[in-house]
């Protein structure tokens, strides 16, 4: 039966693709026109301008999503059903029940209420606004308040269903157009010659369909011989402009070689990039307009010599009250002479800020409308060796207003444009980039003064400082793992605590949240805990942040590897009908930045971190835990204590890049971490108890002893034009050592399925190895194991501009390290890649910018825990039920199997942001 109704489901599936694929297209296309079906390019010759050609003709058919035009479909539907509500008004008749009015008549119909609205509400507001007038006449005033009716916009109206389906979401369909067709002609002609290719043929074609009234363009191109740069000749009156120039060559930028294309588009980009290089190096002001390029064909041929003209400096200013003066001055290189930073703030100033100003003959703000600075503190920093010649560091001057908010040193910890040192427009973007991260400045300006005759230069801050104090309440739905809360937070932070931009944030939170119970039971009792808030949570938290490696003195630190340290405390409450827990913990992390795409972090040795977790348990689930004997759910649902000695985490991640640099052809994320856990305790084991299971104890609590690791990559590949294809895969192995427990703590371990992991199965569920959970009566919801192995694939491709669609598979599975006699087939063997499980599904992500809300639907394709011959989605149920049979047969006659379980039952997971 059920494999009659999975092919039920498959033949709708076909039959509604094949609806969408036949259905006419063109019935709403007038009569004698037809809808443009398709632009078809033919190339012949350099296939490597085949890509871009179909980008640039003017005319393009209607959005495709997945081959099917789902938008120009629902527009023909929709225009259909209310074309027959018109005429049935026209003839008086009564139109569908559900659509009483056709669009048009409902908008009016709308419109003349809004306009209705409008007239009466003008008419109230003349009404007060007389009484009001007469009012003043009578007390003698000139003035009075008035009331300015709040009218309805009628133009920026919003739409209901049936109009936004057809005006937004709908799409009309593309009318071919012979005008158009003739300017893509012009400009894929006008494309080859940027490319090189000036002698080129286009032979276009139109196919018509008279029945389906649909066109297809055909543009069939002869690209012929291209262009080729024969020879390079640079041409500057400065000698450095040629070394410089070769030396960047060398580097990642796009050279220009003999024998290559006459790409015009490529010579752009050269010349973009060898300006940004330029000014990198010091040459400031240099522009790409200051390359231009000479093509001097070779008679007879088609070879070309290419001349690189280095033009100078271009300057534009105001002379003697005239009108812009522009002369040229050539490139040079700049030392900056001084650092200024002005804090524009006067809340620590105490007396008349504007009285002290005149007395200074200076205004409140200055032309640029920022706020001026009256006392100035110089700072000078000890002298520091770099590279081969001595200076003077961290020299800097601060200008503030009575008293400053922020210690000079943590300013100049964010600068890289030194001091004796050259200017350079890289440290120009990073300074930018650090003042705006750490967080306690509104608005940030640099202003850059030149002195030419000296090639002297001095840098200016204007800093706007943000909000000390701020206070927040946070209320939340929360998606753990796949199960659904309700949360609320109240935090206040503090972003300046003691002048170095210090980040004191404390916050009290709770809420509710659904989660399934320890042991399953029944199918009906899985679904009552994943609808009820079975779950409450409460704990306040405190959190440290410094923008430097804390504790190390600020000016003992590099400034090109950015550093932070972070501190955090907590404790939180949770209580559920199975037990109550309290989890309190201890962490340090530092942070510092390798380069602009690798990052460590780690905490420090042998103190890592400290969790300690008290666990009271209900007597029910205290009677269970002692019948079933089960040292893994023991050791989860017991105080522990875990003393983190080691943790480092690495993170190489190509995406964060330099602005010029952002196009990465292959986008890729590595990250790897470590933890190890009760070393340093365990070197006292002399001076500590051992409770009955062979844990030891500190202070009558037993601690943890274990080392975990685990890997993640990730890869983006474009496909197509907007279509990307995500590859994923994780592998995590961990293992206690000296200690009777075989199992890592709970909040340590790994667990499979969910939003996040192998969407066709449910979060936290995946049952390591082959375990066949459902022949067990005490198994529990949540599974968990030693080691884990996921692989993930994910196509992604546009639908409208809001709503992205997904194709995924997903494939996987946990394991422990060692036998567990109470979960048999679950230890990782050489045969782990016979326990994979595989899952497919579609998902939708809807864009809204600041934030993606995700929807998956997961279906399971293979289960391993099911017998060989029932482990596929299309293979016989019979094989589980005969195993379900044989399993009671062996047991007791009172013994009975309560769990009967919906095989490949799909998925349903809701999610914020992508998966990965």
């Amino acid at each position: 039966m059920r494999t009659l109704r999975y092919k039920f489901t498959t033949i709708l599936y076909i039959f509604s693709l094949c609806f969408l694929a036949s259905c006419r297209l063109s019935q709403h296309v007038p009569k004698g026109q037809y809808r443009l079906k398709g632009n078809v390019v033919a190339v012949k010759g350099d296939a490597v301008i085949a890509d871009g050609v179909p980008l640039i003709v003017r005319q393009q058919p209607n959005f495709k999503t997945v081959g099917l035009q789902v938008k120009l479909f629902v527009w023909n539907r929709t225009v259909r059903l209310d074309n027959r509500i018109q005429r049935r008004e026209l003839k008086g008749k009564r139109t569908f029940v559900f659509y009483k009015r056709s669009i048009d008549s409902k908008r009016r119909k709308k419109n003349k209420i809004s306009n209705n609205k409008n007239i009466e509400r003008s008419k109230k507001a003349n009404a007060t606004n007389e009484k009001r007038i007469d009012k003043a006449r009578a007390d003698g005033k000139e003035n009075y308040t008035e009331v300015i009716p709040k009218l309805i916009d009628t133009l920026l109206t919003r739409k209901f269903f049936r109009e936004w389906k057809r005006d937004k979401y709908g799409e009309k369909p593309v009318i071919f157009d012979s005008l158009l067709y003739v300017k893509s002609q012009e400009q894929i002609h006008a494309y080859l010659k940027r490319k090189g290719f000036h002698f080129s043929e286009i032979t276009p074609s139109i196919k018509y369909n008279q029945r389906k009234q649909t066109a297809v363009c055909t543009y069939a191109i002869k690209t012929g011989d291209p262009f080729i740069i024969d020879s390079i000749f640079l041409k500057s009156d400065a000698s450095w402009f040629a070394s410089q120039y070769k030396r960047f060559e060398r580097k990642e930028f796009i050279p220009i070689i003999i024998g290559q294309r006459l790409d015009e588009d490529m010579l752009d980009e050269h010349r973009s990039k060898i300006a940004k290089a330029m000014r990198d190096e010091g040459y400031y002001g240099f522009l790409s307009s200051n390359i231009s390029y000479l093509a001097d064909t070779i008679p007879g041929t088609k070879r070309v010599t290419l001349v690189i003209n280095h033009l100078p400096r271009v300057i534009s200013e105001k002379r003697d009250g005239m009108k812009d003066t522009a002369y040229t001055i050539p490139h040079q290189t700049y030392e900056i002479t001084d650092v200024f930073f002005h804090i524009m703030d006067t809340s620590l100033y105490k007396g008349n800020f504007t009285q002290a100003c005149l007395a200074k003959g200076i205004d409140v703000l200055d032309e640029k409308k920022r706020i001026n600075t009256l006392d100035m503190l110089y700072v000078k920093g000890p002298k520091a060796r770099d590279k081969d010649k001595e200076r003077y560091k961290r020299e800097m001057y601060l200008m503030y207003n009575g008293k400053s908010n922020f210690k000079p040193d943590i300013l100049d910890f964010q600068n890289l444009l030194e001091n004796d040192f050259y200017f350079r427009d890289k440290y120009v973007d990073r300074t930018y980039t650090n003042l705006t991260q750490i967080g306690v400045f509104k608005s940030i300006e640099a202003v850059y003064v030149e002195d030419i005759k000296n090639s002297k230069m001095v840098v200016h801050y204007y800093l706007a400082p943000a909000k000390k104090q701020t206070f927040g309440f946070d209320p939340r739905m929360t998606n753990s793992n796949g199960f659904l809360g309700l949360a609320a937070g109240f935090n206040w932070t503090n972003k300046n605590l003691f002048g170095r931009a210090e980040r004191l944030t404390t916050s009290i939170s709770g809420g509710l949240e659904s989660q399934p119970e320890v042991f399953e039971g029944t199918e009906k009792d899985e679904k009552k805990a994943g609808r009820s808030f079975n779950t409450f949570e409460f704990g306040p938290s405190v959190k440290l942040e410094f923008p430097w490696f804390f504790p190390i003195k600020i000016i003992k630190l590099e400034k090109r590897q950015k550093s932070r340290a972070i501190i955090q405390t907590g404790y939180n409450y949770q209580k559920r009908a199975d037990f109550e827990r309290g989890v309190f913990n201890v962490n340090n992390s530092w942070y510092f930045e390798v380069d602009k795409a690798q990052e460590v972090q780690f905490g420090l040795p042998f103190l890592s971190g400290i969790r300690f977790v008290n666990i009271t348990r209900a007597q029910t689930f205290d009677s269970i835990i002692n019948v079933t004997n089960d040292l893994f759910l023991r050791n989860s649902y017991s105080d522990q204590f875990i003393w983190s000695d080691f943790m480092i985490k690495y993170t190489y991640q190509n995406m964060k890049k330099d602005k010029e640099n952002r196009k990465i052809k292959f986008p890729i994320y590595f990250k790897t971490n470590f933890d190890l856990a009760g070393l340093s305790l365990s070197w006292f084991k002399s001076l500590q108890d051992v409770d009955p299971y062979g844990v030891n104890k500190v202070l009558g609590i037993p601690y943890a002893k274990f080392w975990r690791v685990d890997l993640e990559y990730k890869a983006y590949l474009p496909i197509l034009k907007k279509s990307i294809l995500a590859l994923r895969s994780f592998a995590g192995l961990g293992k206690t050592y000296a200690t009777n427990v075989n199992s890592l703590p709970f909040d340590f371990g790994f667990f499979g399925g969910g939003a996040n992991d192998n969407r066709g199965f449910r979060a936290r569920s995946m049952t390591p190895g082959n375990y066949e959970n459902y022949l067990d009566s005490n198994r529990v919801a949540t599974q968990i194991g030693d080691v884990q192995l996921s692989l993930n694939a994910e196509l992604r491709f546009p639908i409208t501009s809001l709503i992205k669609g997904a194709l995924f598979l997903d494939a996987g599975n946990i394991w422990t390290s060692d036998t567990d006699p109470n979960r048999v087939g679950s230890k990782f063997t050489k045969d782990f890649y016979k326990q994979l499980t595989l899952a497919t599904g579609i998902g939708f992500r809807f864009d809204l910018s600041f934030f993606i809300i995700r929807l998956d639907v997961g279906i399971p394709l293979r289960n391993p825990s099911y017998p060989t011959n029932a482990q596929w989605i299309w293979d016989s149920r019979q094989g589980v039920i005969d195993r379900i049979d044989a399993y009671n047969l062996a047991k007791p006659t009172d013994y009975v199997v309560v769990y009967n379980p919906k095989l490949f039952q799909p998925q349903i997971h809701f999610g914020i942001g992508l998966p990965f």
